[in-house]
């Protein structure tokens, strides 16, 4: 059975927008992943430091809204997507422990070519 032309190209189109959005390697385009051998490109990673975890606690923060890390203990933590220096960040809470509340401080703004490690993550228990 022969196919039309018409179903051909709406079918070599769909696959076209598939490549675009997902990009290459399987990462999002928007997370502007670069070759360092690029001219003015280089890869960084974004982090900062967690503070006010119990033992046991947790909290998973997304930056730029895919890009996801559960943090189970106090100190400094790096995202695991590496990013270009002329990249946005944008690091949010997106759940907590049962009992945990955290806030992000310094949590949005252009990755520079050194990364980030300015984000300030605060947590604090409301339990009894």
């Amino acid at each position: 059975m022969e196919k039309d032309p018409f179903h051909f190209a709406s079918e070599l189109l769909l696959c076209g927008i598939v490549l675009v959005l997902v990009g290459c390697g399987g990462r999002p385009f928007w997370s502007k992943v670069c070759n360092p051998s690029d001219d003015g490109c280089s890869i960084a990673t974004v982090g900062g430091t967690l503070s006010g975890l119990s033992s046991g606690e947790w909290v998973q923060l997304v930056n730029d809204g895919f890009d996801n890390l559960t943090v189970t203990k106090n100190g400094a933590f790096t995202f695991p997507t590496q990013l270009t220096n002329t990249s946005n960040y944008d690091v949010v809470v997106k759940s907590e422990s049962p009992g945990v509340t955290c806030a992000v401080d310094n949590g949005n703004g252009l990755v520079g070519f050194n990364g980030v490690t300015s984000v300030l993550v605060s947590c604090a228990s409301s339990g009894p």
